[in-house]
């Protein structure tokens, strides 16, 4: 197993991403001693591929050894042969790299994603959020590119306010950013790569759209729910 190791030179930084999330800080008002926060991450670029620092989910940057966990874990079945389990560790290993002997791991292009929760009129809101992958649920009119963040706080705002979430419409881009400092590292097209979503999921925020209310909208949805446990059943 071999992790390639590189100069700083050799993988300038490309974007950092700012987003929320939970951290361990000393006097936190918390017991665990875990707050969410404001926090960013250094994507570098190497060989046109992103690599982010191999951190837990706390942010603690990890060590060799839990690469080495890491890549050997659960990396192949466990009717593999040797020559089968070699194949998958190699190509785990090719996930990382260290530069200036820090461990870094390949990480997907980040991009801005604007998604809607509950029934609108502020209930549960319109969120904006920098994401790493697509999710089949949601629309590919709901995901931009990392230099579109005009229009897609534009566009957020825009379905806050047809929702009637008017606390949301000042918090659109107000906690997650894509800094980008490499412009050629940008090669997301949500137009081309995502699909259309759920197909009820897109009914019921057209629904809530159109909804005098959240009372209106939460029978819209209802029914719109009947509807298609019914259309199932025949």
């Amino acid at each position: 197993m071999t992790i390639k190791e590189v100069n700083d030179s050799d993988a300038p930084i490309a974007l950092i991403t700012t987003t929320n999330g939970w951290r361990k800080i000393e006097n936190s008002r918390h017991a665990n001693g875990i707050d969410l926060i404001p926090v960013q991450t250094v994507y570098r670029w190497y060989k046109s591929k992103l690599y982010i620092p191999y951190a837990d989910r706390y942010g603690e940057v990890l060590a060799l050894s839990d690469i080495e966990y890491s890549i050997k874990e659960d990396s192949y079945p466990y009717d593999a042969s040797e020559k089968e389990r070699i194949k998958c560790i190699r190509k785990n290993a090719r996930r990382f790299l260290i530069i200036d002997g820090v461990i870094y791991v390949k990480q997907g292009e980040p991009r801005y994603c604007v998604n809607t929760f509950g029934l609108g009129f502020n209930h549960g809101g319109t969120g904006f959020f920098v994401e790493n992958v697509y999710n089949g649920n949601i629309s590919k009119n709901n995901y931009f590119n990392a230099l579109e963040r005009e229009k897609v706080i534009a566009y957020g705002r825009s379905i806050a306010l047809g929702r009637g979430d008017t606390d949301s419409v000042d918090s659109i881009g107000e906690r997650c950013n894509i800094e980008v400092l490499i412009p050629e590292a940008i090669k997301c097209n949500p137009q081309k790569e995502h699909g259309e979503g759920c197909p009820f999921i897109n009914d019921a925020e057209s629904m809530i759209n159109n909804a005098g209310s959240v009372v209106e909208a939460g029978f819209g949805v209802m029914a719109l729910g009947l509807s298609g446990l019914v259309a199932g059943q025949q």
